[in-house]
C-alpha cells in the first residue's frame, strides 16, 4: 500500500454534476411506458436493421476512422460539402469535442440558462468557465447573450430548438447574433431537434455557413428523428478549416461500423421520416391543447416532447406520482416546476391522455383548496 496525498482532479472537475439520464423503470412494476428521454416512438426501418446485421458480420475489423461512407451520404442528402462534416459518437461527443478544441483554462463558454445539461459539463471538463445568459420565457435571448460576451469568451452554444424547454428562435434572431459576435468566437448551433420544426422562419443553421460565417458549427444527431439512440451517432457541419481543427482532437475510430451503416440506411428512408414528423406534430398539438384546456401551462414546444408547467411549487412531484401510478415515466424538471413528456406511439399516448385526466383533476382540486384557504376569514 502506498501513502501520500490522495488523488485529486484538476480544478473544476469536482464542480461537475454528472448527467442524469431519464428514468427507465418504476420500482415494483414489471413494465412501464417510458416517455422520459425523447426517444423515437418508432424503431428503425427494416433497411436499417439489415444494414446493421451486415456490418455486424465484420465486427472484428476497426471501422473507417474517417467515416467516409457516412460523411458522403450526409453530404449528398443535405447537399453539403463533405469536407465540412465531422461524425462523432453521439452529439454529446461533438459538444465535448467543440469545447475541448476551442476552449480551456481561463476561457469562458456561454449559453442560455435552462439549456441542455451537457453544456456546463463539457465546459468544466475542458477547464473553462460556465457563463449563463438569462432566457426570458424559457427561450434564448440574443441581447442577453451578447451582453455576456467578454474577451475570454471562446464558444457560444445555442440549442435551437432547446432541450429541455422545447422553444426555439427564428433565423432573423440567429442572423442578428452572428452579425454581432466576434468572428473568433465559435457559435455552436445545436439543432438536434430541428427536423420536428414546422415554422418556415426556422433555420437549422447550414445557410449561415454558406453565407460565409466561418465560426459557425451546426450540430445534428441520428438519435431522435432517425431512431438510432442506442448506436450513438452524431455529426456536425462547419467550414472545412474548422473541421480540420476538430479532427486533430477527435479520437480515432469514434464511430462504429454498425452506427455508420445504420446512418447511411436511415438517410435513405425519407418517407418514414415524414410519417414520424406528422405523427409527432399531431400528438404534440393535441397534448398541449389537453394540458392548457385543463388549466395547466405548456411551453411553445416545437420538439418531440411537451413541457407541462405547474403554478404551485412542488406540484410537479404530485403529477409525477400520479403518472407513475399509471405506469408512465416522464422527465421531472424541478427548476422549472415542470414535467417534460416525450411523445410516444399512439397506444402510449392514449394511456398518457387517460393518466393526464387524473393529473388535471388533481391539479384543479388542489387549486380549489388553495383558493378556499386564501379566502377563509382570519
Amino acid at each position: 500500500m502506498t501513502s501520500g496525498v490522495a488523488v485529486r482532479p484538476r480544478a473544476g472537475v469536482d464542480a461537475i454534476s454528472p448527467y442524469k439520464a431519464g428514468e427507465a423503470v418504476i420500482p415494483g412494476r414489471a413494465a412501464a411506458t417510458k416517455l422520459s428521454s425523447n426517444e423515437s416512438p418508432f424503431g428503425p426501418g427494416q433497411a436499417v436493421l439489415d444494414a446493421i446485421a451486415v456490418a455486424a458480420g465484420d465486427a472484428r475489423r476497426y471501422p473507417d476512422s474517417a467515416a467516409m461512407a457516412l460523411r458522403t451520404a450526409i453530404a449528398d442528402h443535405f447537399e453539403l460539402d463533405v469536407g465540412g462534416i465531422v461524425c462523432t459518437n453521439g452529439s454529446e461527443s461533438l459538444i465535448d469535442l467543440i469545447a475541448r478544441t476551442f476552449a480551456g483554462p481561463g476561457d469562458e463558454i456561454l449559453f442560455p440558462e435552462h439549456s441542455f445539461p451537457m453544456y456546463p459539463i463539457v465546459t468544466r471538463a475542458a477547464g473553462a468557465q460556465v457563463v449563463e445568459a438569462p432566457a426570458p420565457d424559457l427561450t434564448a435571448d440574443v441581447d442577453a447573450l451578447l451582453a455576456r460576451i467578454t474577451p475570454r469568451t471562446k464558444v457560444i452554444f445555442i440549442a435551437n430548438p432547446n432541450n429541455p424547454t422545447g422553444t426555439c428562435i427564428d433565423k432573423q434572431k440567429i442572423a442578428a447574433l452572428l452579425k454581432a459576435v466576434p468572428s473568433h468566437i465559435v457559435v455552436g448551433l445545436d439543432s438536434a431537434y430541428g427536423e420536428y420544426v414546422d415554422d418556415p422562419s426556422y433555420s437549422d443553421g447550414f445557410e449561415f455557413i454558406a453565407q460565409g460565417h466561418r465560426n459557425v458549427i451546426v450540430l445534428k444527431t441520428f438519435s431522435k428523428i432517425y431512431a438510432l439512440a442506442a448506436l450513438r451517432l452524431g455529426w456536425g457541419y462547419a467550414a472545412p478549416e474548422v473541421v480540420e481543427l476538430m479532427m486533430r482532437v477527435r479520437p480515432p475510430f469514434n464511430v462504429s461500423s454498425l452506427a455508420a451503416a445504420a446512418g447511411c440506411a436511415a438517410l435513405a428512408e425519407p418517407a418514414r421520416i415524414k410519417e414520424i414528423v406528422a405523427h409527432t406534430r399531431h400528438w404534440r398539438e393535441r397534448l398541449m391543447r389537453i394540458l392548457n384546456d385543463g388549466g395547466l401551462h405548456t411551453t411553445d414546444s416545437v420538439c418531440n416532447f411537451v413541457v407541462c408547467r405547474f403554478n404551485r411549487r412542488g406540484s410537479w412531484q404530485r403529477a409525477d406520482e400520479i403518472l407513475k401510478s399509471h405506469g408512465i415515466i416522464v422527465r421531472p424538471l424541478p427548476a422549472l416546476n415542470a414535467l417534460r413528456i416525450t411523445i410516444g406511439t399512439t397506444e402510449e399516448n392514449d394511456l398518457l391522455v387517460a393518466a393526464l385526466a387524473d393529473v388535471i383533476a388533481d391539479s384543479q382540486g388542489s387549486a380549489f383548496l388553495e383558493s378556499k384557504k386564501r379566502s377563509a376569514p382570519r
